[in-house]
């Protein structure tokens, strides 16, 4: 998801890939929950977050959309689903009375990911760290990599990088779209690779609905758009 702020205005400027430390990890950090509270609709799930959840809760895309977990937004011309801050204290559904994660082992990519965001160029993209954004201020070095904690850093960065491409390759040419054109766009990509569950291979399997002809055309008919 696009943020509308120059780099600048949310971190030193400094870009890092996963490999290198960055000075993230607060020694004093009791959990404050600050991070977990006051989100908008800006914990945007993409389709490795939604698989985790599913099959580490136990509930369904639909069940999640249907208890208020989670809601449908446009984001970037896109539609996605974000988590649904609950109304009694504007909290993340999945915050306990301790103020602790109770999804922490299967917790989202924006969530592992905070305070670092991307920055992606040429088909790449690099980490920056939002050093003012966290609470805490005492800080230890840590590598990026075991910051986001997935076993397969490698793996997950290619797919991160793929779904990017997709998502922008619609965005960029959303304007020149019909609104029912666009609409079905997006049903489309929410039925392939959000309420279609997948088995173990993930990343496979998400590879193999990239590659799927009915997307490729529509992907391939959206670049070949002239403005």
């Amino acid at each position: 998801m696009k943020r509308n702020v120059s780099i600048t205005e949310i971190s030193n400027g400094k870009m890092y890939t996963s490999s290198e430390k960055v000075r993230l990890f607060c020694d004093d950090c009791d959990g404050c929950s600050a991070c977990c509270n006051d989100m908008g609709d800006s914990i945007v799930l993409d389709p490795f977050d939604m698989h985790q959840l599913t099959r580490g809760a136990g509930i369904s895309f639909a069940e999640l959309i249907s208890k208020g977990i989670i809601e449908i937004n446009v984001k970037d011309y896109v539609l996605l689903p974000n988590f649904k801050m609950q109304n009694d204290d504007n909290s993340c559904y999945y915050l306990n009375a301790e103020g602790k994660c109770s999804i922490h082992g299967f917790r989202p990519g924006y969530c592992r990911l905070f305070p670092l965001g991307r920055i992606y160029q040429g088909g790449k993209f690099k980490y920056f760290h939002m050093d003012k954004e966290c609470q805490k201020q005492k800080h230890k070095m840590i590598r990026i990599a075991d910051w986001i904690g997935y076993e397969n850093t490698e793996e997950y960065e290619c797919y991160v990088q793929i779904w990017h491409d997709l998502l922008k390759t619609v965005s960029d040419k959303a304007d020149l779209l019909q609104n029912e054109q666009l609409q079905q766009i997006d049903i489309y990509i929410m039925q392939l690779f959000y309420e279609k569950e997948y088995g173990d291979d993930f990343f496979g399997e998400f590879r193999k609905r990239v590659e799927n002809e009915n997307l490729k055309s529509i992907l391939d008919a959206l670049k070949s758009m002239k403005r």
